[in-house]
């Protein structure tokens, strides 16, 4: 079942902080297609809606997202398990959402035990659910993008996303 996240004014004001960090860290490098101002913004709503559904659970939680000296590592540890957080604008969750190219897969792999799928609508962020790193790499490969550049990507299926409830449980495990 999906959750919906509410962000504060200031939740959102600390995210576009955040992204404005990363982004003049990393607007140099060119090899990642989607690296705008925007979708750093996008990332950083995304990640500040999983740590506050996180901290919610009651377990520890580390947020790296928030520390740019630890960009190469997962997004956030929640009960000891590593997350990766990926989140699109509701409008794109639809053709884009739940993808990851094939060249992404094993930097996801390396740090992350899971991925939770996020979309974004405003100041609310619904986590739509989960997947393991082996779900997206057995996903069928799909055509995506606009035609002027189209790329391949693994998109798992939306009725395939495991529910949030069972991420500490299955993920950890």
């Amino acid at each position: 079942m999906s959750v919906v996240i509410p962000l504060s004014d200031a939740e959102v004001a600390e995210a576009h902080h955040l992204a404005e960090l990363t982004f003049a860290e990393f607007r140099a490098h060119h090899r990642y297609p989607n690296n705008l101002g925007p979708s750093h913004r996008k990332r950083k709503l995304g990640e500040i809606a999983v740590e506050k559904w996180a901290r919610t659970l009651g377990v520890p939680v580390d947020a790296p997202f928030r520390d740019l000296r630890l960009a190469a590592r997962e997004d956030l540890v929640v009960g000891g398990v590593r997350l990766e957080v990926m989140t699109w604008h509701v409008e794109r969750w639809a053709a884009l959402g739940r993808s990851v190219t094939p060249g992404h897969i094993p930097v996801v792999r390396r740090k992350a035990d899971a991925i939770v799928w996020c979309a974004l609508d405003g100041d609310r962020v619904t986590l739509h659910g989960w997947s393991t790193p082996d779900d997206v790499e057995r996903a069928p490969l799909a055509v995506a993008g606009p035609p002027h550049h189209p790329f391949e990507t693994h998109q798992v299926p939306a009725a395939d996303l495991r529910p949030m409830e069972t991420l500490l449980d299955d993920a950890a495990g």
